[in-house]
């Protein structure tokens, strides 16, 4: 029973999701939410993306919208035809609602102009708000229609378009658990700095927040269960923080931070080593932050980092060393990045949990323009799989032990223009299935053991214009379709 609704939800309001704040509204329903979305994952009934992101194959979903449309508790959908919503709310068994989406779109003019919305505003008067959990708009009017009586069982908030320069107080948020609000005008998530105009203690799990925000108040330490926030631009454009409350680094229960286009915040508060059990940290489009606290290698639980374009960052702390359970650092485009701290291949060093190792596999460093070297103890990072040095266009070296990353497959060096040799040691990488070296200018040979890369499916040296063709045996073992390209590119270069 459980899983069918779960399915009914997904296919009616979920597609698009994150895996965990499906699980998270789910939970709050007093579901097993992870094991029934894995049970349908097994059952090919909705799949996760490499995004975590819910998806669900069109057949699917319109199936499970007709069957929602015709059982109980009901979901009541509305896009493009006031009379869908109109004809589910003359139903008579329509006061047991679950969930409720409203999207006008496109269609907002049209809808006041047929007057249809009093209609809909008389109809929704109707509903039971003692059942309905789960709601999804983009029209301010429904909204406040749906909420002027109280709705105690309210788990999940999705507010397009919303208007108000703070959170208004008269949002119920007794039992919610995910509250996503959408606005141009939001500058702060309440007005008042110390105090936090609901119910305390709070069970809210998920804050998302796609606003110009300038402002986070102290009392955000109160929301002692969150688990992940999210603040972003909205509609491209730039968030205001220029910093967190010291308050903040209190959500000792935050595992996942994403703080992206925050671009006039310089750093983060010292004690954000105090939010033990975080995971996952996005800064990306923080293009002022000049660095990260010292103190960032407590934060032992780390998995993945992602500062892509922070382009004034220059450096990272020594203690990221201590990351040990780091498996993904994305560093594109930090163009003042001049160098990687020697700690950098500490990360080696790797505990093992459940049997599996906790190993970074995954480094992006595409973009930083000013980057000239990798430490020499970057080598040590033997679970290595992915390395991505596009346009770095300073790198004039790979460290002589490269090869010693023997668990690499990907490997993307292309426009490294100051590039002028791959070490031996590069044909030891025996598991390399993509190399591009395309735009290299300077780089005037390949290592003699090139041939061994016989998993090979990618080969990219266009614009290699300086590659010096000293012999054809360096295809000997090479795939067929790599040989052609290689072929191709010495007919190419020959008179």
């Amino acid at each position: 029973m459980e899983q069918q609704q779960m399915f009914l939800d997904t296919a009616c309001f979920f597609i698009g999701q994150k895996r965990d704040t499906a699980i998270r509204i789910w939970e709050g329903s007093g579901w097993n939410g992870r094991l029934g979305l894995q049970t349908l994952e097994n059952r090919c009934l909705l799949e996760v993306d490499i995004e975590n992101n819910i998806d669900m194959h069109d057949h699917l979903r319109d199936f499970g919208k007709a069957v929602a449309d015709a059982s109980l508790p009901r979901r009541l959908l509305y896009s493009t035809a006031i009379k869908d919503m109109l004809e589910q709310l003359s139903n008579e068994q329509v006061s047991t609602v679950r969930g409720i989406r409203v999207v006008l779109g496109d269609y907002y003019d049209d809808v006041y102009a047929s007057g249809g919305m009093d209609t809909l505003f008389d109809a929704l008067d109707g509903i039971d708000r003692r059942t309905l959990e789960l709601v999804d708009t983009d029209e301010n009017a429904i909204l406040a229609c749906i909420l002027r009586k109280p709705v105690p069982s309210l788990i999940w908030l999705r507010w397009n378009k919303c208007p108000n320069l703070s959170l208004p107080w008269w949002i119920p948020m007794g039992r919610l658990r995910v509250l996503q609000v959408y606005g141009s005008e939001l500058k702060t998530l309440w007005e008042d700095e110390s105090q936090v105009p609901w119910q305390v203690p709070l069970q809210l799990r998920e804050l998302e927040i796609n606003a110009p925000l300038s402002n986070i108040p102290k009392s955000i330490g109160w929301l002692e269960h969150l688990e992940r926030i999210v603040v972003a631009g909205f509609l491209s454009g730039h968030v205001h923080l220029t910093k967190l409350p010291k308050e903040f680094c209190r959500l000792r229960s935050l595992r996942d931070l994403v703080l992206t286009e925050c671009s006039k915040m310089k750093s983060l508060p010292d004690s954000f080593c105090h939010l033990w059990n975080l995971q996952h940290i996005d800064l990306s489009f923080c293009c002022n932050l000049e660095r990260l606290p010292d103190s960032i290698g407590r934060l032992q639980g780390l998995r993945h980092i992602n500062l892509s374009y922070c382009h004034d960052l220059e450096r990272l702390p020594d203690s990221i060393g201590r990351l040990r359970g780091l498996q993904h650092i994305d560093l594109r485009g930090c163009h003042n990045l001049e160098s990687l701290p020697d700690s950098f291949g500490e990360l080696w060093d790797l505990p093992y949990s459940f049997g599996e190792p906790w190993d970074l596999r995954h480094i992006n460093l595409s973009g930083c323009h000013d980057l000239q070297r990798l430490p020499d103890s970057f080598v040590n990072l033997r679970y290595l799989q992915h390395i991505d040095l596009q346009g770095c266009h300073n790198l004039q070296s790979l460290p002589d032990g490269f090869g010693d990353l023997r668990n690499l497959d990907h490997v993307n060096l292309s426009n490294c223009h100051d590039l002028e040799w791959l070490p031996d040691s590069f044909g030891n990488l025996r598991n390399l299935q993509y190399i591009d070296l395309s735009g290299c200018h300077n780089l005037e040979r390949l290592p003699n053991y090139f041939r061994n890369f016989n998993k090979l499916k990618y080969l990219d040296v266009e614009g290699c214009s300086n590659l010096i063709i000293e012999t054809i045996e360096i295809t000997d073992n090479l795939p067929e379709a790599i040989k052609g390209i290689w072929n191709n590119y010495i007919n190419w270069q020959s008179p």
